[in-house]
């Protein structure tokens, strides 16, 4: 059982918001509100597969933001698949899949929102993700996935000097999803049928779409009608977290 389940009701989380959610404002939420689960920035895969200065700074965190999860990007399953070995090391506490972000230079390469447009390609990378987090709960060593020697001996000294022994234990990370309502029109019904036959822990959703990016007012009864297409189908996919 994922630590979402022991979450009170209603859940109060800390959105990702790029440029803002960085590690020293999540610090000072800890200390002053304490949501009940924080997030990342998002993270592009391919910046920790790199092992970027960006990447690491972005993944710092302190045992006082607990519960936390790394939201990453992107349009690679393999890449999807590496990195969710990656956090799993790190020690955070669930894997956030960006299918939601607007931007132009993030959806032109087929990450974030776009992926609503490429559901097999969207579904391929949930199960990369999934898969990593089980081949690591399973004991895959992280040196044998692929990863550059130079990012395998950061992630080594990290989890040496930034994990306590109590966080190194392998467990499968819950995988979740922040999604928009639809690309250039609602179609949440259809998109979060789709990303429920792969079976997520938790589905988040922004009240518009790509199109609108941050203009107008949410559609709360689109949001509702997600809501309830989750709670209808059988609960091997937990909730749904909406703003």
């Amino acid at each position: 059982m994922s630590f979402w389940h022991t979450l009170s009701q209603p859940i109060i989380g800390l959105s990702p918001m790029d440029g803002v959610t960085d590690a020293a404002f999540r610090f000072i939420m800890a200390q002053h509100g304490k949501p009940d689960v924080q997030c990342t920035e998002f993270i592009d895969v391919e910046e920790i597969r790199r092992g970027t200065a960006s990447a690491w700074r972005q993944l710092r965190f302190v045992e006082s933001e607990r519960p936390i999860l790394a939201q990453i990007y992107g349009a690679d399953p393999d890449g999807f698949y590496q990195v969710a070995h990656v956090l799993c090391a790190l020690g955070f506490d669930g894997v956030d899949i960006n299918m939601g972000c607007p931007s132009k230079s993030v959806s032109a390469r087929g990450c974030g929102a776009a992926l609503i447009k490429n559901p097999l390609l969207a579904r391929a990378i949930i199960r990369a993700v999934q898969a990593g987090v089980r081949d690591w709960a399973s004991g895959q060593a992280i040196d044998t996935i692929g990863l550059r020697s130079s990012v395998v001996e950061q992630i080594q000294r990290l989890t040496s000097t930034a994990v306590p022994p109590s966080r190194q234990h392998r467990s499968a990370l819950p995988v979740s999803i922040k999604t928009r309502l639809g690309y250039d029109s609602v179609v949440i019904e259809e998109w979060v049928s789709t990303l429920l036959e792969e079976q997520p822990e938790v589905i988040a959703v922004h009240g518009r779409t790509l199109a609108q990016m941050y203009r107008g007012q949410a559609d709360w009864d689109a949001i509702r009608r997600a809501a309830k297409l989750v709670h209808e189908t059988p609960r091997w996919c937990w909730g749904m977290v909406m703003w």
